[in-house]
């Protein structure tokens, strides 16, 4: 999350750089590009919320769970005939039995969670995902809202995996045309010859080479 955060801050700086330029470009990056990459984020960070959320709300009731299990071993462990094992059928365990049910029906058999880290290897390649748009912030808001309802619901739009090889093409896109961007502007439009006459022995060289048409 802080990581997100961070990107977030230097991408809002680069966009607003951006639109200070005439060409509202940015080393050859359009205002759309990066505003792309931030919409990105956005949904990354929200999805990270949402699993961190889920995340403590399954630990919480996990130790709930433990908690009940280790007094049913302790029972089963005992002799039924034994006093102890009346006194320990009738002690309170100290068992939140809302939050041990919610742990049974929900987490246990069908977590939150699960959405969220189902990678699909068919739709989360680079190759398949190249030529699709990642989904709207909106969208994933939507789906996170039918989430909470029914955590059983398989959906794409959770799948953090696919939304982080989103940002990675955007991403390595970008990085791409600010290359070219500064290729363009340091490659000399001609050779520099030396000549014959120069006395210093301190020279400035750059190699060239033309391709044949």
């Amino acid at each position: 999350m802080p990581a997100l955060d961070r990107c977030s801050i230097i991408l809002t700086s680069l966009r607003g750089l951006a639109k200070y330029d005439d060409s509202s470009t940015l080393f050859g990056v359009t205002i759309k590009d990066l505003t792309t990459v931030l919409d990105i984020l956005r949904c990354l960070r929200l999805l990270g919320h949402y699993m961190l959320q889920y995340a403590a709300e399954g630990r919480r009731q996990f130790s709930i769970f433990s908690k009940w299990l280790r007094y049913q071993i302790d029972v089963q462990a005992t002799d039924p005939s034994s006093a102890s094992s009346e006194e320990m059928l009738q002690k309170d365990p100290g068992v939140n039995y809302a939050q041990l049910l919610a742990y049974i029906k929900g987490g246990l058999a069908n977590s939150h969670i699960i959405p969220f880290l189902r990678r699909n290897l068919s739709l989360s390649e680079e190759s398949t995902l190249r030529e699709k748009e990642p989904p709207a912030y909106d969208d994933v808001c939507k789906t996170l809202q039918n989430h909470k309802i029914d955590a059983s619901a398989q959906t794409d739009a959770l799948d953090i995996w696919t939304m982080f090889v989103h940002l990675h093409i955007k991403c390595r896109a970008i990085f791409s045309t600010t290359a070219k961007w500064q290729a363009s502007n340091t490659t000399l439009g001609s050779g520099l010859v030396l000549e014959d006459e120069m006395t210093t022995d301190t020279r400035d060289i750059k190699t060239t080479f033309e391709v044949s048409p």
